[in-house]
């Protein structure tokens, strides 16, 4: 059985938590529902930076998928709860639009 890294979901919950902290609470906060596409949008790109499951047979493909779904429901609430409250919008914006972990880390710096 395949198994999705711990690391991939924590590293999604780290990411929002210091960009959070670094960019602080703006006025035009998040919906729910963006924070719960950023939150998929992420352990997509964790998923593909471990690899994106290529090479997978289809059984391994769908395992992966269930994983990620109990991933995603075992830890959205609590990460679109703390999304919603202290990420600033144009920084979860900038996060859906990155095209890699490291692209999406760097949304919210200073410039």
């Amino acid at each position: 059985m395949l198994r999705l890294p711990a690391s991939v979901l924590a590293s999604s919950l780290a990411l929002v938590t210091l960009l959070a902290a670094a960019a602080g609470c703006g006025a035009d906060a998040p919906s729910a529902a963006q924070c719960g596409k950023l939150l998929d949008h992420l352990v997509e790109l964790e998923i593909g930076a471990a690899g994106g499951g290529k090479g997978l047979t289809p059984e391994m493909q769908a395992d992966l998928g269930k994983q990620k779904a109990a991933v995603l429901e075992a830890k959205g609430p609590e990460f679109t709860k703390k999304c919603s409250k202290e990420m600033p919008g144009p920084t979860v914006h900038c996060m859906l639009a990155a095209k890699s972990i490291d692209e999406a880390g760097k949304c919210g710096e200073s410039k």
